[in-house]
């Protein structure tokens, strides 16, 4: 049996200030609002996948939020797996590749016979990826499905997609995909061209983007009480971000699905789901400083928004300083300057369910700083 199993982590994020700092940078939203891009964000995971060819233990991460202002935009970065080692000697290397995804309703065509159909448009950012020609020694390299086509059954193997990938020249069968284009009713049967609040500010933007930055799962390292766990057969993980009522509040929700295939017969579906939040400090500025993170409490009534399943999967969860990927790498210091999480169940004595973050300390020297 083959298990291809993808995690789709969120967050959420709380940034305590003064009222007088905060008022300029985000806006409040509504319990209503929070649960629409809530489930939003899930609707279109469960469209999104990511493979890492080349490399036979592979378990990219894929980060996903909600960009700009109305409905139908979305960003993500796609990243290899990166982290090895064994406790008190972690490593991390890997590469990215940034994307934007816009959605549109029924839109015009060039053939005034067709009917109108929703469409979507899928671009590689190149500026922030790493583009690579893998040969038998170079780097491993990604790519990004979304299945636009009605009730999307394996978002794997798509049969409406969008594809991109990292790819600087060919390799094999596959060529280099830098955009794609396709029109599929899906995108309006999920409602993903709608708009939950409009009220996202730059500075949502930013903090988007430094958690896809510095949240990294890693399933093969072998961490004190981590299950000797790591599926040969490629799981990855999906991790979506977003706001929260309070306008110091970003929420996050983490779903873990599989695809199972035994003599050809797949199935598809959620197995569980885990809910984090930080809370984050910044100065008058908007510099952040310090924080914490937290899972959220289980679920009482089983799976519903902003809260966690009974049941999660151990994966460990990191909050690392931002990499230059591709050309640097980090070692056990930058893992001792961040946070460790895990969620195996609700009430396992493995369970590590909340930590301390400096994000001063994270974020100096980089762009966020």
């Amino acid at each position: 049996m083959k298990v291809v199993s993808w995690f789709v982590c969120a967050s959420a994020v709380m940034l305590s200030a003064p009222a007088a700092s905060a008022a300029p940078l985000t806006n409040p939203l509504t319990p209503d609002q929070v649960t629409c891009d809530e489930l939003q964000l899930e609707r279109l995971s469960l469209r999104v996948a990511t493979l890492e060819s080349g490399a036979d233990f592979a378990h990219p991460l894929l980060l996903l939020w909600r960009s700009g202002q109305g409905g139908g935009s979305y960003s993500g970065l796609t990243v290899t797996d990166g982290i090895s080692g064994t406790p008190g000697h972690l490593l991390r290397a890997e590469t990215q590749l940034a994307f934007d995804l816009t959605l549109h309703p029924p839109t015009d065509t060039l053939n005034p016979g067709r009917p109108l159909l929703p469409q979507g448009s899928l671009v590689r950012r190149e500026q922030d990826s790493n583009l690579v020609a893998p040969t038998a020694s170079a780097p491993a390299y990604l790519t990004v499905n979304v299945a636009l086509e009605p009730n999307a059954q394996d978002p794997f193997l798509p049969t409406i997609p969008l594809l991109v990938n990292n790819l600087a020249a060919a390799s094999g069968t596959m060529q280099p995909a830098s955009h794609a284009d396709a029109a599929g009713r899906g995108i309006t049967q999920d409602g993903l061209t709608a708009s939950c609040e409009n009220a996202l500010t730059d500075f949502d933007q930013r903090i988007f983007v430094v958690l896809a930055r510095t949240v990294r799962l890693s399933q093969c390292v072998a961490l004190p009480g981590t299950p000797p766990f790591c599926n040969p057969d490629g799981s990855a993980y999906n991790v979506t971000f977003f706001r929260g009522a309070d306008p110091q509040t970003y929420r996050a929700n983490v779903y873990f699905y599989a695809v199972a295939c035994d003599k050809g017969t797949c199935s598809y579906g959620v197995l569980s789901k885990v809910a984090w939040e930080f809370t984050m400090n910044w100065d008058a500025n908007g510099t952040l400083t310090t924080g914490e993170v937290s899972v959220l409490p289980p679920c009482p009534n089983g799976p519903a928004p902003g809260c966690s399943d009974q049941q999660g999967d151990g994966t460990p969860l990191f909050i690392l300083p931002p990499l230059w990927p591709g050309h640097g790498h980090q070692g056990q210091h930058a893992f001792d300057l961040g946070a460790f999480l895990r969620y195996d169940f609700a009430g396992s004595p493995k369970n590590i369910p909340s930590a301390t973050v400096n994000w001063g300390v994270l974020l100096a020297n980089s762009a966020w700083n």
